[in-house]
């Protein structure tokens, strides 16, 4: 039979790349489809998109006024990582026959959020990064201080883009700094943080982007080999 390279758990959906028997490291990137260039992974790493989620209710960690008119957060990051960690990924980790060493976990903007809010709440991840991502959420530089990781992480990666602060709305050109306070607040508590200025807003080349934080993860270094 041959292996398996998507799953849908209704809501969620999966997308394996790279993967196999001898998977050591795999990361779990969410709110991502697909990729229009998969990234090169190194043998033995893995990378499963995660999609289907509701993103202002899932990756948003408490309730908190819209970024946007007519958007709101309803906070339920909480009992969607619950849901993720207790049931999809152990679903997804038997369907896909793997049986990794570490794990860690991604996202680009408001999944860039979760994916840091997640390493806080969940001993289950290791590696982790956020690319673009919306660190400027209320209170949540101030939580993360008064939050350390259930699991001391081994690696960190964040990266915003130079033009974001230039953003008209207030909240959202607080990002550069709220970034670089959660990178910094990173190396409290992990012994191996990248952090990169990128150039563009907060919607230029978010697959590279993606690509560089990925190969930081798998390799130690976010330029390509």
């Amino acid at each position: 039979m041959e292996p398996i390279t998507e799953l849908n758990l209704d809501p969620c959906r999966m997308r394996l790349y790279g993967g196999g028997a001898s998977t050591d490291t795999l990361l779990w990137l969410m709110g991502e489809e697909a990729f229009s260039r998969p990234p090169a992974l190194p043998e033995g790493t893995g990378v499963i998109a995660v999609s289907g989620q509701d993103w202002d209710r899932d990756f948003s960690p408490w309730p908190a006024p819209g970024a946007f008119r007519g958007q709101s957060f309803s906070g339920g990051a909480e009992a969607y990582l619950r849901k993720l960690t207790d049931a999809w990924m152990p679903q997804a980790l038997e369907a896909f026959a793997l049986r990794p060493v570490r794990q860690g976990i991604l996202g680009y903007s408001l999944a860039g959020l979760f994916s840091v809010y997640a390493l806080s709440m969940s001993g289950v991840f290791s590696l982790g990064a956020s690319v673009s991502g919306s660190l400027w959420y209320d209170g949540f530089t101030d939580w993360l201080s008064a939050h350390p990781p259930v699991r001391p992480p081994e690696k960190l990666y964040f990266s915003v883009g130079d033009q974001e602060k230039k953003s008209r709305n207030p909240r959202l050109r607080q990002v550069e700094d709220c970034t670089i306070r959660t990178a910094e607040w990173a190396k409290s508590v992990c012994g191996s943080v990248c952090f990169e200025l990128n150039r563009g807003g907060h919607f230029d080349q978010p697959e590279e982007r993606l690509h560089r934080a990925i190969r930081f993860l798998l390799t130690g270094s976010p330029e390509e080999s």
